[in-house]
């Protein structure tokens, strides 16, 4: 009779087990998904390649940058070949007009496309052409004026120096980082240089030695008028540097806790305010804060939140691994929603690009869904909350 009644309990436990299981499994998502299979991409669909046709053909492409016009208008950025980068590499711009629907492929020639952005209308990528050794490499800076249907050569670096990263106040003011190879003592230097008519002329601009030692990262500076860049020094000042007399000017300074360090500059894409982003100086912690410069409003944010801000609303990806979590907040952190991502995979390392409210692009791999129809393997997806829903601490 004893041993009837435990078999009785564990039957009933293994029932409500297996309910809730199958409850969470069908908890309503708070996002809505598109999902792009690469390899129904009629150009993709017919290719033969030996050794990517045994996989999604995705996978064969090695997708630097993701470039948003709009939500609809996006790029993928990149070269043909996940495997290697050498001087048989083509780079690879992969473009579409309606949200993914459908794609159109354009190659620049050899090499990978490794970064692009908008000055108004007019689109630019920066190609580095791939050769060996490394103080060889060549880059060059591309423009269409037709969203990437054509394309026109505005300028090409000398052998051994390398464009690291542009800017664009307008068409014509522009500022790049170069890096340049001194043969004659084996080293890396790195220069940036101002044009104020287009690329016609250029001026080497030599930035107080105070400058931001990683400037040549993207993020490290923006344009504040045609003559003039922002950007942080001694983690707690703003700087105006003036590009015509190499002047700069204090423009504000600030108190934040000590163990935070400056990570990057950004303008709001939705109120255009100036957004300082710090993080925790050290390497075990993932602190993470932001600062409005105008408002003079510092906003502690959970750790690991990294993330991308339009107007109040914040949001991006939570690497938590082996899996991921999507985190917003429509009240500028002060109520957070969440969704684990456990039906798809995502990397670190894989490019991703947020626009707007809440919309992220990336490459994922599906590997768990009651969807099956969708199939397995890696997809181009896009992503985004559905706002307005009850939100949690």
């Amino acid at each position: 009779m004893h041993t009837k009644k435990i078999i009785a309990f564990l039957f009933i436990g293994i029932i409500t087990l297996n309910y809730n299981f199958i409850s969470c499994q069908k908890k309503q998502s708070q996002m809505e998904w598109k999902y792009i299979d690469f390899d129904q991409i009629p150009e993709e669909k017919n290719s033969n390649h030996e050794y990517y046709s045994l996989f999604n053909q995705l996978t064969k492409y090695r997708f630097n940058y993701i470039l948003n016009y709009n939500k609809d208008i996006f790029f993928l950025l990149g070269n043909d070949d996940q495997r290697k980068l050498n001087d048989s590499t083509n780079s690879v711009i992969y473009a579409t007009y309606d949200f993914g629907d459908t794609w159109h492929k354009t190659t620049l020639g050899k090499g990978t496309v490794e970064f692009g952005c908008f000055s108004g209308e007019k689109m630019f990528v920066l190609v580095q052409e791939v050769e060996f050794p490394r103080s060889e490499w060549k880059s060059a800076i591309y423009s269409s004026e037709d969203l990437g249907k054509t394309w026109k050569e505005e300028l090409k670096s000398e052998q051994g120096n390398q464009i690291m990263t542009m800017m664009f106040y307008s068409d014509k003011v522009r500022l790049l980082a170069i890096l340049h190879y001194t043969p004659y003592n084996d080293s890396w230097v790195y220069e940036y240089q101002y044009t104020e008519d287009g690329g016609k002329n250029w001026k080497k601009i030599n930035f107080n030695s105070d400058f931001n030692p990683e400037g040549y990262q993207r993020g490290y500076c923006i344009f504040n008028s045609d003559s003039t860049i922002l950007y942080v020094d001694k983690n707690t000042q703003l700087i105006e540097f003036n590009l015509k007399t190499e002047q700069k000017k204090t423009l504000k300074t600030w108190n934040i806790p000590e163990d935070m360090k400056f990570s990057n500059i950004i303008r709001d894409p939705k109120t255009n305010e100036i957004i300082l982003k710090y993080a925790s100086k050290k390497v075990t912690e993932d602190k993470s804060a932001l600062y409005y410069v105008e408002r003079e409003e510092y906003v502690v944010l959970p750790d690991n939140y990294f993330l991308a801000t339009y107007g109040d609303l914040y949001y991006g990806l939570v690497f938590d691994q082996p899996l991921s979590t999507y985190v917003w907040s429509t009240d500028r952190g002060k109520t957070w929603n969440k969704e684990k991502l456990d039906y798809v995979m995502i990397y670190s390392n894989w490019p991703k690009s947020y626009y707007g409210e809440g919309y992220m692009y990336m490459q994922a791999s599906l590997f768990r869904r009651e969807d099956e129809h969708l199939g397995r393997g890696n997809r181009f997806c896009i992503a985004h909350p559905i706002l307005n829903q009850k939100t949690t601490k």
